[in-house]
């Protein structure tokens, strides 16, 4: 009887664990460098695995001579629920709860952040996705979109990932 329920608890560990990993191998699309260019500003961000339930990046705003924003990203899993969580420039991190996820992107909320409450990520096709950023709804809505491509090369503000654990380098 001890040998089946050891069985059965060794069992169901395995299959949570699996069942983790892929649920982020849904957005592995998203692992790599994007880039982004708007009227006034060009975006970038750069994303990477780290574990099967573990994905951290980096987000950039430059104008031709000045940086005017830099966020670091990250994507984890914690008591069974997924989450964005985004440290803009010295601040504290923001936790978005994805409330879906999918193989095409995600949605992640934070109604009780002023701005953004919502968090969009959708894959267009292999080279590319859209990000919507919002809060409000109906009247009060607002927000803007990010149209990023995929790029061989990032913002030059690498990740870096030691064996100790994460590093930014911004």
């Amino acid at each position: 009887m001890i040998k089946k329920t050891f069985v059965m608890i060794i069992a169901v560990v395995f299959y949570q664990s699996i069942s983790m990993a892929q649920d982020l191998q849904l957005i592995k699309w998203l692992d790599g460098n994007w880039t982004a260019q708007g009227d006034q500003s060009d975006y970038f961000e750069q994303w990477a695995f780290i574990s099967a339930v573990q994905m951290i990046g980096n987000g950039t705003e430059l104008t031709k001579s000045d940086t005017l924003s830099s966020e670091q990203l990250k994507i984890f899993k914690r008591n069974q629920k997924y989450y964005f969580a985004a440290k803009v420039n010295k601040a504290e991190f923001v936790e978005f709860e994805i409330i879906d996820l999918h193989k095409n992107g995600f949605t992640a909320i934070n109604l009780a952040h002023d701005f953004p409450q919502r968090i969009i990520y959708t894959r267009k096709n292999r080279k590319s996705f859209h990000a919507r950023v919002e809060a409000g709804d109906g009247a009060q809505l607002k927000g803007f979109d990010i149209h990023y491509y995929k790029s061989r090369r990032g913002s030059g503000f690498g990740l870096g990932v030691s064996t100790g654990g994460i590093g930014f380098q911004f």
